[in-house]
């Protein structure tokens, strides 16, 4: 199972440092997968959850897009990474991520109502330490994936298992 650091995040929320590059590569460095937000603003690449907060270079994420999980925050941006494993989403139960330069992963899902069906193929956000410790880490063995802004607290628990 993968374990997806949500916005680089490795103990914790950091508004401060996530989806920063060098933020991003110290989870990618500690073994993690990592989620990160994405906006295309006057035809410019930037990362940031609210709004286009970091400029970043196209070839800034593509050497790095094996690790990456690109949350799509406008439909520009959507067009603009095709090579990315990347989804859009609002309030939506559940949706599909685009398979970028994997198709043969073709299928996830990114799943954020936790009481529907978990497969192989799913993804889900387990975003807090509350989080993690309510849900049954027993079903995450036949899931994809869990993305968690405590992946180092999300990996313990796994191994306690």
């Amino acid at each position: 199972m993968k374990i997806i650091s949500h916005r680089g995040n490795l103990d914790g929320p950091n508004p401060a440092q996530e989806n920063k590059i060098a933020y991003i590569d110290k989870a990618i460095d500690a073994g993690y997968h990592v989620e990160i937000d994405i906006r295309v603003k006057d035809g410019y690449l930037y990362t940031g959850h609210d709004f286009p907060q970091y400029r970043v270079p196209y070839g800034e994420l593509a050497h790095r897009k094996r690790y990456l999980w690109v949350h799509c925050k406008d439909i520009e941006s959507f067009f603009y990474a095709p090579d990315f494993k990347c989804f859009c989403h609002t309030n939506d139960p559940y949706v599909l991520v685009s398979p970028g330069s994997y198709p043969a992963y073709n299928g996830w899902v990114w799943v954020h109502d936790l009481e529907l069906e978990l497969t192989n193929l799913s993804i889900i956000p387990l975003l807090s330490k509350e989080d993690i410790d309510n849900f049954d880490l027993n079903r995450a063995k036949k899931i994809f994936g869990i993305c968690t802004d405590y992946p180092d607290y999300l990996k313990e628990k796994l191994n306690d298992q």
